[in-house]
């Protein structure tokens, strides 16, 4: 979060996330004066799912937005994402809403492919706080030029770039398992 100033009190809200980002999450925001409850359940999503696919390839950034959790999300983000130039993106960002109580699952699904915590927008829909995840392409990161203004911005990044070396382990390991041919 860079930044972000509450204008109108929303109440409790209740968000779903895996267990081990729930102290993250609620660290974040209790330190921006938010009331949430987190919970961590497996949820199967039903239904026909919603999202917005943006891609700038000027910039090497790709952003998928769900709207609506559901089974046929995973085969129809696959399909629109094979449908990009991935050669020439840097970062694809997901943005999963904290809401639904699929998201926990959607979370798990999505860090098993390679994404990680990027940002969290507090408020971003109406119906209450989206984690933006992100998959970073094979492009080296100077991350010793990061600078932070507080303790809390600093144990961010660091578990920022845990998340990005756990994220790293994981797309190793999957393509370990298929192979150099891909099977």
């Amino acid at each position: 979060v860079s930044m972000y100033i509450p204008l109108a009190t929303q109440g409790t809200r209740t968000s779903y996330l895996p267990a081990r980002l729930i102290p993250v999450y609620i660290d974040c925001v209790k330190r921006m004066g938010l009331d949430r409850e987190a919970h961590d359940i497996d949820v199967q999503p039903a239904g026909h799912s919603q999202f917005q696919v943006s891609a700038r390839a000027a910039i090497g950034r790709a952003r998928i937005s769900l709207e609506r959790l559901a089974p046929d999300a995973l085969q129809r983000i696959a399909a629109e994402v094979a449908g990009l130039d991935t050669e020439r993106l840097a970062v694809m960002y997901l943005d999963i809403p904290l809401a639904d109580p699929a998201a926990a699952r959607a979370i798990r699904i999505a860090e098993q492919r390679g994404f990680f915590w990027a940002a969290l927008l507090p408020d971003a829909r109406p119906d209450g706080d989206v984690l933006r995840l992100q998959r970073l392409a094979d492009v080296p990161i100077d991350t010793g030029h990061i600078q932070t203004i507080s303790d809390h911005g600093a144990a961010m990044v660091a578990f920022i770039l845990r998340e990005r070396d756990r994220a790293t382990e994981v797309l190793a390991s999957s393509a370990a398992a298929t192979g150099p041919t891909g099977s």
